[in-house]
Parts: C-alpha cells; structure tokens; sequence
C-alpha cells in the first residue's frame, strides 16, 4: 500500500517540481530584465543631469521646458492654461495648440513644483518616469489579452529590447519627443484592455455567477478610464493610433455587445473626450490660426525596403540616427508568426487575433502609407514605427515564449538545436553591433564632434547638459542687447538654430525670433528660418525690410552658416562670436516696435506697456509690431484690432481711442491680474 501510494504522488510531485522550476527561471528572467532596464535608463538620463539645475539639454527638451516655464510664469487670473508671449515670435500664444504634446507634461511639472520640487528637477523627472514605466506597459498588454506568464515575461523583456534599441523609440525619447513615445507605451494597454472588455461582455452569464471574474471586468473597465483619457493628454496623436483599430472592432462585435457594453463603450468615449475639453475648446475656437504642415517623418512605402537593410534615405523624414532596425523586424516577424498561431487556434483566440491584427496593420500603414495621405501627412507619420514596433513586440511574445522554452528546444531534436546556435553564433557579431551602437562607451568609441560642428542629437544617445556654447552666447547677448532706453525692452534676436532660440526665450529676458520651425501657427512666419534657407524675404531688397517690419536688431547664424547674413555687411555688423560655432550680427539701422507711430515700449509675459506715445503725424495711427489677438484688451481707454502685416496672414496691433490713443498704456493678456507698475 505504501508502494503504491508512493507511485501515484509521484507524478504530482513531479508536476509540482516542474512548476516551481518554472518560476524560478521566470523570476531570474524577470530580475536580469529589470536590472538591465533600470541600468540602461540611468545610462540614458544620468542622475547628475536629472537632479541638476538645468534641464535635459536635447533639442525638443528645450521647446518643452520653455513652454512649460512660460506657462509656470502665466499671470494669475487667465482662467485657462494658455498665455500670450510678447518675447517669441513678436507676440505668440504659449500653450494653445502647439503644445498638444505637452499637455500631461506640464500637469507632471506643476504638480512636483507644487511639492517644492525645482523645475529643472521635476520637468528632467518625466521622461525618466516615463522610461522606468515603458516596458511595464507590454506587460500590462500582454496580461489583459489573458496570456500566460511566460509570455508576459516575454513581453516585458522585449519592451526593455524595443525601447532602448530601435532608432525611431530612442531618437525620441532621447531627443525630446517623450511625449509621443510616452503615449506609444501606454496605447498598448489601452489597445489590449479594450479588446478585453469587449469580451468579458460576451459572457455576462458567466460574470454574475463568478465574483472574481466580475471585478477584473470591473477594474479592466476603471483602468480604461484612466488610460484612454491620459493617452490623449500625452499627445493628441494618440488618437490617431488607437480611434481606427478601437472603432472597428467596437463595429466587428456591436451585434454581440449588451447595451450594458455599449454604455461602457460609449463612455470611455465621453471620458476620453471630458478630460481634454479644456485644451480642444481652445483649439477649435481658434482654427483661423493653424497652419498644418508635413515637414517632417514623411516616409513612403521605399522606406520599408530601407529600414528593412538599415540605410537611411532622408534623416529629416527619420530623423539623425542611423537606421539599426534589426529588433524592430524581428519583432514584426515574430508577430507575423503570432498572428498564423492565434489564426490556427480557432475560436478560442479570434478576439486576440482581431484586434492585434487590425492594430497591427493600421499602424504599418501609417508609418510607411501615412505620408500619401493628405490628411495623415500632417501627423508626421513615419513616428508610428514606436507604436507599430511595440505593438508587435506584445503579439509576438507568446509565440517567441513557447519557441524559447526549455521544453520546444529539447523537443527540436539535436540536430536543429545545433543548426540554432550556429545561426545564435553567427548573429552574435550583429547583435553586438547593434548593441554598441547605443552603447558606445562599452567600446571606448566615441565620435569626437568635428571643428565647428553643432551639437546635435545625432552624435549623442544620452541625455545631455545645457551647452556651455549656449551659456556663452546667451551672457554675451545680454550684456550687448541693451534696451534703446532705460526700462525699455531691447529689440528682437534672430536666431538661425532652433534649439538656441528656445534656450535664450526661457532662459533670459530677450525677445527671440526663432525657435522650433514647425509650429502649426500662422505667427511662425515671422521667423526666417521656419523654412530653412527658402524663404523668398531672403532676396535682394527684402531682407532690409523683414528686419525692419519685425524690429530685428541681432542676428545669430551657426553651422551651417547662414552665407546670406555673413554677406550683407551693408545691413549687418559683425558682433561677438564663438568660432566655428556661432556669430552674432548687430543690424546696423535698427528699427523701433511701432509700424507707424512712436513711443517707448516694455514687455512682460501676458503684456506690453507702453508710453510716451504719440500717432503717426501723416496717417493718424498708432501701429505696435506684436501679433494681435482678440484676447488680448487695452487700458485705460483704448481699444485693440488688427493690422495687416505684408509678409503674413497674422496681424499686428492697432491701437484706437477716443479720439486717439492715450500717451501710457498697458495691453493685456485678457483675464490677467495684472500689478500696475510706473512708466519710464
């Protein structure tokens, strides 16, 4: 008897042996995952950057944080969170629909900020955030499409793989772009949680009798409403990758769904929407001043065929690194496999199947398609490659884990585990190719800038400090852009690079033509270089009077240099400079801030004083050179309207009276408590 007691627990002690192997390779896998990804992220954005007291010093980094200080700053009172910046752009309105990237960005910042945090310190905190979570959001995926632990292993180690090795994630989220790449990670749950609740409703039955099963539904349905809403205040494009694969297949399983499902449906919906009012309503009522583009990520279909043998076609369209796109088709293969697997398996997968494939495709489409479209064009389409990789990286999971188990390679036979690692022996050099790529410290090979070479993204895949070249040219500007008169604002920079623009608009008190080129609203004319070297005021006669129409009275040009600045000594005079990099010009006849009229003028965020006043003797007018804007009201005794500009669709301001203007003044930003303060 006890022989064959004996013999019947032995097979469950085996089975019980078996499972606990199981989890313990699982939990060394997921522990070697982790350590990987927690080094890898503080490889990326190094603690002494992070704590500093600057913030990241990558280019998009610089446009976010001077949104994000502006809006800090925003006169109490606005009753919204836009404000209009006299000192960008000769008058722009920080936070109105150039910032649908920024949004959840800069309710991170103000809420640290509000704790006593600095905010160098909370705004450099959120991408690392967003870094730490990344991966975590395909485990999330994986385990909502109820796959198996292996696989949700898997899914979280591919996620670490995805996010720190393709060149579309990493130029990102390194160069600036969190925002996108943050809401590229969490549409994978969201994708995943939805296709989940569109199933728990197809058994309602089975719900009520079972309790545990009933509260999963119930918190897959409360993390939906978190999630889909927050997804959208990452970045408006999150629309653009979850509304068409969420759509069809709500439309694939409506005639199934309970009116208790389409009320969840529906809701999500209006949640999503609720959440976002505050920044839409904005958008919507200020439609004449948006101007779409598709500058950028515009790849077509050749692409595919590029990226697949990782050359590069056009940076501008992939941005500047180089195009190490080994893990992003292994990834897209594996899917493919997934999808074969999840078809074969009937029924029983077909709501997995669905939406992965749907998802799948729509966002290959957008990527290498998405271009040819016109509409689409302007999402700048070629950055769903994050999407499109992560999303495949979740599908393929359950297939690479069953592949990788223990169990399938002793199955494989001895012969094709030998064919395995000859083919694992011949990918190590490229593997290791692709990993020093990212890594270059690991091989001691580090690219040094050449002489006068910008610095830029391309050459770096860390998080970096604020130039000191950016420093050195900010001091000297503020100690050689003085006012024309004590009290009075200095005139405009212009500014050829970007970056430095964005640097000098937060970082000191000087009026900036410039900054990021492509910001969808009509006042980016007033830039020169919004379109690079081909805008047609770069002519012979015209650039005389784009200097003056604007009240430029500094130039700055950096690699490559601008040639028509340094040719124009008739116009310019050569000023402090960093050799090789940048060099300032004066403008030797410089202008004042009034297209028609004179009088003194001092600017601050949300307003412009102005005294000493008087009309244009001939014309009668008063005309300031800043962008006018229905928002904006005169005190005391004046009123506002526009002023067309020669060069532009947007206006500048002209100011009425009774029966003229008033000598002092004060234009504000309406909805401002404004302290007064005395004139001249």
């Amino acid at each position: 008897m006890q022989r064959a007691g004996a013999g019947r627990g032995a097979p469950q002690d085996a089975s019980s042996g078996a499972a606990t192997g199981r989890r313990g390779r699982l939990g060394l896998l997921l522990t070697l995952a982790l350590a990987a990804h927690v080094a890898l992220v503080l490889y990326a954005y190094p603690l002494r950057v992070v704590f500093g007291e600057l913030p990241l010093g990558t280019p998009d980094y610089q446009t976010h944080y001077h949104q994000i200080s502006t809006l800090l700053a925003a006169p109490p009172g606005l009753g919204r969170l836009w404000v209009y910046d006299p000192g960008l752009l000769a008058g722009f309105p920080t936070g109105l629909v150039f910032d649908v990237d920024n949004k959840a960005y800069f309710l991170f910042v103000r809420a640290l900020t509000g704790l006593g945090l600095s905010t160098p310190v909370a705004f450099n905190l959120f991408p690392v955030v967003v870094a730490a979570l990344a991966p975590a959001c395909l485990w999330l995926a994986a385990r909502a499409l109820a796959l198996p632990a292996a696989a949700q292993l898997t899914a979280y180690a591919l996620g670490v793989l995805l996010w720190h090795m393709d060149p579309t994630a990493h130029f990102c989220w390194i160069g600036g772009m969190i925002s996108f790449a943050a809401c590229s990670a969490l549409a994978m749950p969201v994708l995943a949680l939805f296709a989940r609740l569109l199933q728990d409703d197809l058994h309602p039955r089975a719900r009520e009798r079972d309790a545990p099963t009933r509260a999963g539904a119930r918190a897959r349905f409360a993390a939906l409403l978190v999630g889909l809403p927050l997804a959208l205040l990452l970045h408006a494009w999150a629309f653009a990758i979850l509304a068409a694969p969420m759509i069809a297949v709500y439309l694939r399983r409506a005639r199934s769904l309970s009116r208790a499902g389409h009320a969840r449906v529906w809701a999500l919906a209006a949640a999503a929407l609720a959440a976002n009012l505050y920044w839409l309503i904005p958008a919507l009522a200020h439609l004449e001043l948006i101007t779409p583009s598709a500058a950028v990520g515009q790849a077509t279909p050749a692409y595919l065929l590029s990226d697949l043998v990782e050359r590069v076609i056009n940076e501008v369209n992939t941005g500047p690194l180089e195009q190490h796109t080994l893990w992003r088709f292994a990834a897209l293969l594996s899917a493919g496999a997934g999808l074969l697997a999840w078809r074969r398996a009937g029924a029983s997968a077909r709501w997995r199947l669905e939406i992965a494939a749907l998802a799948l495709a729509w966002l290959g489409f957008l990527t290498y398609f998405g271009a040819l479209v016109p509409g689409l064009s302007a999402t700048e389409p070629y950055r769903f490659a994050i999407p499109m990789t992560l999303w495949a990286g979740v599908i393929a999971a359950p297939w690479l884990a069953r592949q990788l188990s223990p169990s399938s390679l002793r199955a494989a036979g001895r012969e094709a585990r030998v064919v395995l690692l000859a083919i694992a022996a011949l990918l190590s050099a490229r593997v290791a190719h692709e990993l020093l790529y990212y890594l270059p410290e690991l091989a001691r090979v580090q690219r040094a800038p050449a002489p006068g070479e910008r610095p830029d993204i391309g050459s770096s895949f860390r998080a970096q400090e604020v130039s000191i070249e950016f420093r050195y040219v900010a001091t000297h500007l503020e100690h050689t852009a003085t006012p024309v008169g004590p009290g009075e604002a200095p005139g405009r920079v212009l500014v050829q690079w970007w970056p430095l623009a964005e640097y000098l608009a937060w970082s000191t008190e000087l009026p900036i033509i410039g900054g990021f080129p492509d910001r969808r609203l009509v006042f980016e004319t007033s830039n020169l270089y919004h379109r690079g070297f081909a805008d047609p005021r770069r002519r012979d006669g015209e650039l005389a009077a784009y200097l003056a129409r604007y009240n430029i009275h500094y130039v700055i040009t950096s690699p490559p240099p601008d040639p028509l600045m340094h040719a124009r000594s008739d116009l310019l005079e050569p000023g402090p400079a960093l050799p090789g990099m940048y060099q300032v010009f004066r403008v030797r006849s410089p202008s004042t801030y009034f297209a028609a009229g004179r009088g003194r003028v001092r600017t601050a965020l949300g307003r412009v004083d102005v005294w000493d006043a008087v009309p244009d003797p001939e014309r009668g007018e008063l005309i300031l050179k800043f962008h006018y804007m229905p928002e904006l009201v005169c005190t005391p005794d004046c009123a506002l309207e526009p002023a067309p500009v020669d060069d532009s669709s947007a206006a500048f301001i002209r100011v009425r009276g009774q029966p003229s203007p008033p000598r002092a003044f004060t234009i504000a930003d309406g909805g401002a408590v404004l302290e007064p303060r005395a004139s001249g």
